[in-house]
């Protein structure tokens, strides 16, 4: 008997047909079923891909935007997992584009554009063409990117980034950015509104004439509170955040109830978004090697190997 074939949630049993409902019931198999009789079910454990995949049966919760979420979401379910989407985050356009639309208008006045996220160079190219400019008005300007995902956004926009950080943790940007003569430069740095000013901060330290301009507001998504709750309820094997503002909305989305997270492991992207959950109480079990979701992706793989590792040790000791 299969319940919910190739689904994440697949389960299966076998037996005769004599046991095969007690099997069944006991197993706790539901509906929708699917029942194969003969000699075709001595191949299971042969053709059992499917469950074999290295997160099958895990639960994981994926918290950041909605906009952002899918590609993370396919790369988990090939991977076997069930996802549940609680965007504790959300981008929104700016109340006031004017300080942008100067930066944006202006750009040959600057010597380096530093882009900190996707959303920050689709903010900006969404100006560039409202203004009646495209990627020219890059001509003669070094472009920095910080991270692979945000050198890919400019890379689709036909853009290659002159700087791009080996990670993309502040602190480290900062290091590499600091083996070049920034005295004098002038560096726009489009960010979310509540971005960190590290970038800035040290840039500035290093002589640079930093214009920090916000590109969008990232706020937290209203009304999906209970939602959050329901889906911790179900048993949730992993919570991932992206950024720190995931976590920070979703435990106030909580209302600061850090025991609806203790019974899951706890991903995070970065050491940045790490940093924060640990300032706000929360365990956190892995931190990814490669700051982006395909990082994120091998560590929880390797995060559960281990601890089937670990069982089948106890298991044997025991």
């Amino acid at each position: 008997m299969v319940q919910w074939g190739t689904w994440p949630a697949q389960a299966a049993v076998t037996g005769r047909l004599d046991d095969i409902l007690e099997r069944g019931r006991a197993a706790g198999i539901k509906a929708p079923v699917v029942t194969v009789i003969g000699p075709v079910v001595a191949l299971r454990e042969e053709l059992a891909w499917f469950d074999r995949r290295p997160l099958f049966g895990k639960k994981v919760l994926i918290t950041r935007s909605r906009t952002q979420a899918s590609k993370f979401r396919r790369l988990l379910e090939g991977l076997g997992a069930q996802t549940f989407e609680i965007p504790s985050i959300q981008t929104k356009p700016l109340e006031d584009y004017a300080e942008l639309d100067k930066a944006v208008a202006g750009l040959k006045d600057f010597r380096w554009v530093i882009f900190a996220s996707s959303n920050a160079v689709e903010a900006v190219f969404d100006r560039l063409a409202h203004l009646g400019l495209d990627s020219r008005a890059l001509g003669g300007v070094k472009v920095g990117a910080i991270g692979p995902a945000t050198a890919d956004a400019l890379a689709q926009r036909g853009i290659t980034a002159d700087f791009v950080p080996t990670r993309p943790v502040s602190e480290v940007v900062v290091q590499e950015l600091s083996q070049r003569d920034w005295t004098g430069v002038p560096v726009l740095l489009p960010v979310a509104d509540i971005g960190r000013d590290a970038l800035a901060t040290g840039l500035t330290e290093a002589g640079a004439l930093v214009d920090r301009v916000n590109a969008y507001r990232t706020v937290p998504t209203e009304g999906v509170d209970a939602q959050a709750r329901e889906a911790l309820s179900q048993g949730i094997d992993a919570v991932t955040f992206t950024s720190s503002s995931t976590v920070t909305n979703l435990v106030n989305m909580l209302n600061g109830d850090r025991a609806a997270l203790e019974a899951s492991s706890i991903a995070c992207i970065g050491p940045t978004t790490a940093a924060t959950a640990r300032e706000l109480g929360l365990r956190v079990d892995l931190v990814a090697d490669e700051h982006t979701v395909e990082g994120l992706a091998d560590a929880l793989v390797a995060h559960f190997a281990e601890s089937k590792i670990v069982e089948k040790g106890s298991l044997t000791h025991g």
